[in-house]
């Protein structure tokens, strides 16, 4: 074995690994949020993927007879991944980035003024407290537009030819009191992970206590917490 020739692409390839992980972190950890809300889209994409890269392997081994079968099999597969991947493009997941947008401002590509006038009557009836706040999760295709103010609500406007349809789903949810508790070790965040818990709930703590407790500088290795924590779930129930 040549020894250095070994240890040249060894490293190589480790490099280009570590620098691959590196830029996926970095993008992800920028776009997490985004990430979340097109998670169900990105596994049918990363699966039909999947499923070309084994149909072409096979093929690729395949020799004689059965070629043919396989070849439809394979065609099938691309056509699957067109389909799915057409049916995800034209949806677009987004946050409002700022308390000035307007209704008018979401749907005037897709409305006429009045119909918008329309909409927001209708949606002050359905919904009086409703208003467009910043962060509020917003799901757009070419005919509808969804949009999400809280956990509990999905508001659904369709483009129906020259009219629309508002639906407003209001979900159900039931509380459950938990105790978490742990010992930190190096961070809050990773003894909250380490108790079986979101990284959000650390977040949320530091929050609550942040003019009390310097989470920086304050923790030490060996500190314990206990906290009584109250979790809603949803029930995906229509009212």
């Amino acid at each position: 074995m040549n020894v250095p020739k070994f240890c040249f692409y060894t490293s190589l390839g480790a490099g280009i690994w570590v620098v691959v992980l590196a830029v996926v972190g970095y993008v992800v950890g920028n776009n997490i949020e985004l990430i979340k809300s097109n998670l169900q889209p990105i596994t049918y994409i990363t699966l039909c993927l999947l499923t070309v890269i084994v149909v072409v392997y096979v093929i690729w081994h395949k020799k004689g007879e059965g070629m043919r079968q396989y070849l439809k099999f394979f065609l099938l597969s691309i056509l699957l991944l067109t389909l799915t991947v057409s049916a995800h493009a034209n949806i677009k997941t987004y946050r409002v980035k700022w308390g000035g947008e307007t209704l008018y401002s979401l749907l005037s590509d897709k409305f006429s003024p009045q119909e918008i006038f329309d909409i927001n009557k209708e949606l002050k009836r359905l919904v009086p407290d409703f208003t467009l706040k910043k962060g509020t999760l917003v799901k757009e295709s070419s005919t509808s537009i969804t949009l999400m103010p809280n956990f509990l609500t999905d508001i659904s406007i369709n483009k129906i030819e020259d009219d629309f349809e508002l639906d407003v789903v209001k979900h159900q949810v039931y509380t459950v009191n938990s105790v978490v508790q742990g010992d930190i070790e190096s961070s809050l965040i990773a003894a909250i992970n380490e108790a079986g818990e979101d990284t959000e709930l650390a977040f949320m703590l530091a929050a609550i206590y942040e003019w009390e407790i310097d989470f920086f500088h304050a923790l030490r290795k060996g500190d314990h917490f206990r906290l009584l924590v109250e979790k809603k779930n949803l029930l995906r129930i229509s009212s």
